[in-house]
């Protein structure tokens, strides 16, 4: 991974990562869903280029084996209060089940029964069967870069196959904890200055 090939675009060729974070931003507020999708592509947009590698799954593997990026995530994690607030918040819904693997081995109806989400968890924990992110999750640790990455390309992944929902308050929060991670992450990265500041 080498940063230094989007801080060598041109303005014109930094425009869709930078724009795509900026609408993330504006439409955060009111619709959440719509906002992490937008934040998610702009740092998409940014990892394909620094990475230079097409497929996302290998893209999140250099970027969460780089040592610079290592480093900034230990380094919001001791002394961000926001950031380790808004993590740990995060992590206490971890894992992220793939939703259709969910609906594959329960079938459709399934998580329509439980009032909320923490009761479907308790639920279908330890199914071996499932997909889950972060896949080596202990309840109670600290969260790694790696664990936090996956947990987001999750709910994101979740959430462009139509398996959240605007009006269920459980998904909306989930939503909400991802962008509010991933945008602190992607602020200290520091590729979409200067922009409006992040909520």
């Amino acid at each position: 991974m080498d940063q230094q090939r989007f801080e060598n675009l041109d303005d014109k060729a930094k425009a869709n990562a930078v724009l795509l974070y900026e609408s993330g931003v504006e439409r955060f507020d009111h619709h959440p869903m719509d906002g992490l999708q937008d934040l998610w592509k702009s740092f998409n947009n940014w990892l394909s280029c620094v990475t230079a590698i097409e497929r996302d799954a290998n893209q999140i593997q250099d970027f969460v084996g780089d040592k610079e990026i290592q480093q900034l995530f230990e380094e919001l994690w001791k002394n961000d209060n926001t950031f380790r607030e808004r993590l740990l918040a995060f992590s206490a819904e971890w894992p992220i089940y793939k939703s259709s693997s969910i609906l594959k081995h329960y079938g459709a109806q399934y998580p329509w029964q439980f009032s909320t989400r923490a009761e479907l968890l308790v639920a279908i924990a330890g199914d071996p069967r499932l997909i889950k992110s972060p896949r080596d999750w202990v309840p109670g640790s600290n969260p790694t870069l790696s664990q936090t990455i996956w947990a987001i390309y999750q709910v994101r992944g979740n959430l462009i196959h139509g398996r959240k929902n605007a009006h269920v308050e459980d998904d909306v929060r989930l939503v909400q904890m991802a962008f509010n991670v991933l945008i602190k992450l992607i602020d200290d990265i520091g590729y979409a200055d200067p922009l409006a500041e992040s909520p």
